[in-house]
């Protein structure tokens, strides 16, 4: 082998020389001597050496090396020496100072035994050691290695090969054998056989610090896995043992939030986690987290989301508040701001995002007289009563709206730029009959204050939902040209001025983003469980309408924000047996199931039976002996009076049900045009039920009814159908088995008709028989045949009918119990008749 050394004293060659023959790693023997005696130059005397000094950087002395050997300290290697006590390593050849080896036979270096222990192989048994991990057989006693089987060159004990494996002897290297993982090496035995380790192999081995991952052989480890250094995470940073990053989207290291916080960090965005001030953007940290009067919560003295209290800004109207200061109103009753949006004095001030309206009357008409100019086509009707409300522009740009509605109910809303109560020039106007929500846009000036008149097109009492929500959206005009510019992400989204941006759009940070999530550099979709409190949620993912009811405790705006369906002072409730709503373990509203609740009154819910009622009966899962109707009314209802549409209106009510009334309405071959008899059914249906409530469900496949006919439905509708008529016999024997059912479990069934045959969908023997239908001529006035009957309630003793009206020939019970004629033509046959189950 080769060695180079570098001789000290004045002598600055570097001198390389080969050491060779000697297998076993000895150094050959230096060339014999010479014979030429070093001599003293002439005059000098020799009195001995002097005394070492070891401190004087001159070798004097005894010294074999500057400074040392000798009587001095060791000497380095490659300093000179004569005899292994000159030299640290305490190897001394051919005059030179070795490095430590772990073939030199001599404890060196790190070394706990003669050539074993430290960096060196483990020590066999009778070495010195300082702990199990230095000794070959894992056992150190005494300061000494315990002997072993484990060196002995025999595969014996519970070895699974020479030396290794079993509970005793070290792992095994690859290709050795093995009956279980922990005989290898690698901890993988495949076959009786280790394999050799990998970074693929999906165990950690080797010097991995991870599965696969750290140490001096695999890759970087991902953030969140174990680490010992920097090097062993791929992003170079290893804190505490973890590998963690400010973008691994994880609350690691010393971060107070996800990615932020701490001293390595940047600062917290709202709503994440603090530990002082300092980790928050807004440099607010109260109660473990960053707030502000944006960040969505409800927190420092804020009466509700970022409003209320001394900090942020007075609240809008249905808002919670604790004094009349927290209210934009000027008036907080009952815990909440109010503007109850009946008068101008009262009018609702609406605001960016997600309003809720609380209304109690809807009286206001500035288009008495007169329609909207929107609805000028429909000039018959008479205009019911309307909302106001007001917004604040501070953009120039505009106003994109949507605001709930029912279905089939004609609502208009007008915009002016006038004073409330003023007279109106509408600056917006727009109408809408069959969809559940009015929506649009009109264009703002920056601090002008705009009125919103929502108006009721119909006559009758309001339909509208109590609360109602309108959703508001102001964009800057500057986020409408169509370019990505000022300091937008995306097209007109995104940046300080425009909206945010909706999902796949362009981002930068989350606030860009509608869903409050970006995603290298693209916003994501909202989600109900993406963790951010985003879309319409009221609280983190519930609420809202889309995602599920929120838990007690949590934010609401109205009941359906929350799984207990009762929402009070912006905070979802406990079930009580007081809050008009069937949670918690009742089966029907505040009574019944395994509650403290009473039991329900007769026509309530009973899944659980008789134990859920107050009656002993409990008759196909209501209270009581509840009895169904199958009611015939021979109108069509494309054009009626008000007589006929309360005679609608009241065969729905006399469902058993006592909060919203469920209709199924079948429309498959019937007129669904705006002006068509289904939603002319629906209208009649909503304007004279009083204060109650109704919700349409239409079944528009025949084949569905069994699906769809669930206890859930209180009324089957089947309105005049227009076509079809021979396929009816069909339907109907398909269908008589659920009608049926649904009958004497209380259900109510309607059949409207006057040319169309419709009665054959419910002509079946247990159900009614019917043998035919005669005309009744237009204006002819319907006598009386049973004035005290529910149907015939509010309705005039006799009414004039309309074009479209039949009377039914031949009507029997059928599968009912009792037949009773409510309205008559001329010929004495019944128009309006009502069979009971």
């Amino acid at each position: 082998m080769t060695r180079s050394i570098r001789l000290l004293g004045g002598m600055a060659l570097l001198f390389s020389f080969t050491l060779v023959g000697c297998d076993d790693g000895t150094i050959p023997p230096l060339p014999e001597d010479s014979g030429v005696t070093p001599t003293l130059d002439s005059g000098q005397t020799d009195a001995g050496p002097p005394e070492a000094m070891c401190d004087n950087s001159v070798r004097d002395g005894d010294e074999t090396g500057i400074d040392c050997g000798g009587s001095c300290p060791a000497c380095d290697d490659g300093s000179p020496c004569i005899a292994a006590e000159d030299c640290q390593s305490l190897v001394c050849s051919r005059g030179r100072c070795l490095v430590p080896s772990c073939m030199d036979e001599v404890r060196n270096g790190d070394e706990t035994g003669a050539d074993c222990g430290g960096d060196c192989p483990l020590c066999p048994g009778g070495e010195t050691c300082t702990s199990n991990d230095e000794c070959l057989s894992g056992r150190c006693r005494g300061g000494e290695c315990a002997a072993s089987t484990c060196e002995d060159g025999r595969q014996n004990g519970e070895e699974t090969d020479i030396d290794c494996g079993g509970s005793l002897c070290p792992p095994c290297g690859g290709g050795l054998s093995c009956t279980s993982r922990e005989d290898c090496v690698s901890l993988i035995c495949a076959d009786g056989t280790c394999t050799m380790p990998a970074c693929n192999d999906r165990v950690q081995n080797q010097d991995e610090t991870s599965v696969d991952c750290g140490g001096s052989i695999c890759p970087g480890c991902r953030d969140g896995l174990a680490c010992d250094i920097d090097a062993d995470c791929e992003n170079d940073r290893c804190l505490d043992g973890g590998c963690i990053s400010c973008m691994d989207r994880v609350t690691n290291g010393d971060e107070t939030g996800v990615d932020c916080g701490g001293v390595v960090c940047e600062a917290c965005a709202d709503g994440q986690g603090c530990l002082v001030d300092g980790d928050c953007e807004g440099m607010a940290c109260e109660s473990g987290l960053c707030v502000s009067c944006s960040d969505r919560t409800t927190n420092q003295d804020e009466t509700d989301v970022d409003c209320g209290g001394t900090v942020c800004d007075a609240c809008r109207n249905g808002l919670v508040c604790s004094v009349d200061s927290d209210c934009i109103s000027n008036d907080c009753t009952g815990g909440i701001c109010i503007g109850l949006a009946d008068t101008c004095a009262d009018a609702f001030v609406l605001g960016q995002g997600r309003n809720v309206v609380n209304w109690t009357a809807f009286t206001n008409d500035y288009f008495t007289m007169r329609l909207p100019s929107c609805s000028s086509g429909f000039s018959a009707m008479v205009d019911g009563p309307d909302l106001v409300m007001t917004f604040d522009a501070s953009v120039d740009g505009v106003v994109e709206y949507d605001i709930e509605k029912p279905a089939s109910e004609r609502m208009a809303l007008v915009v002016s730029s006038a004073a409330c109560g003023m007279s109106v020039s509408e600056l917006h106007c727009t109408e809408e009959f069959a969809a559940t929500t009015i929506s649009g846009t009109f264009p703002v000036t920056m601090g002008t204050t705009y009125t919103l008149y929502f108006v009721d097109l119909e006559s009758g009492a309001p339909t509208l939902p109590n609360p109602l929500v309108v959703n508001i959206r102001e964009v800057d005009g500057r986020c409408r040209d169509g370019v990505t510019n000022n300091d937008e992400t995306d097209v007109d989204c995104g940046g300080t001025i425009c909206p945010d941006c909706f999902a796949g759009q362009m981002c930068a940070v989350p606030d860009d983003c509608v869903s409050n999530i970006c995603m290298s550099g693209v916003c994501n979709a909202p989600g109900c469980g993406d963790g951010v409190l985003n879309g319409r949620e009221t609280d983190l993912d519930c609420g809202g309408g889309a995602c599920m009811g929120c838990a007690i405790g949590q934010s609401c705006m109205v009941g359906g924000d929350c799984d207990t369906g009762v929402c009070a002072g912006g905070v979802c409730q406990a079930p009580t047996c007081t809050d008009g709503v069937a949670n918690g373990l009742e089966t029907d509203i505040d009574c019944g199931g395994s509650s403290a609740c009473p039991r329900c009154p007769d026509g309530r819910r009973c899944p659980n039976g008789p134990s859920d009622c107050v009656s002993p009966l409990c008759t196909l899962g209501r209270c009581g002996d509840v009895r169904g109707h199958l009611t015939f009314i021979g109108h069509d209802y494309f054009s009626s009076d008000i007589n006929a549409k309360r005679v609608l209106a009241n065969a729905v009510l006399q469902a058993p049900e006592t909060g919203i009334i469920d209709v199924l309405v079948y429309d498959e071959f019937a007129d669904i045009s705006a002006s068509g008899e289904v939603a002319n059914c629906e209208s009649a249906i909503r304007a004279n039920i009083g204060t109650r409530m109704v919700r349409f469900t239409r079944l528009s496949d025949s084949s569905m009814l069994s699906t769809m006919l669930t206890p859930a439905i209180d009324v089957l509708l089947l309105p005049e159908q227009e076509r079809g008529s021979a396929t009816f016999p069909t339907i109907a024997a398909a269908w008589e088995t659920d009608v049926g059912n649904f009958l004497r479990a209380g259900g109510v069934v309607i059949t409207t008709n006057f040319f169309d045959r419709g009665w054959e969908l419910v002509n079946r023997p247990t159900l009614a028989t019917v043998t035919g239908t005669s005309s009744v001529s237009g204006n002819a006035t319907l006598a009386p045949g049973a004035s005290t009957h529910p149907i015939a309630m509010g309705v005039a003793a006799s009414y004039p009918t309309m074009s479209g009206s039949t009377s039914y020939t031949g009507l029997a019970v059928g599968g009912g119990i009792m037949l009773t004629t409510i309205y008559t033509g001329s010929t004495g046959n019944p128009v309006v008749a009502d069979i009971l189950f």
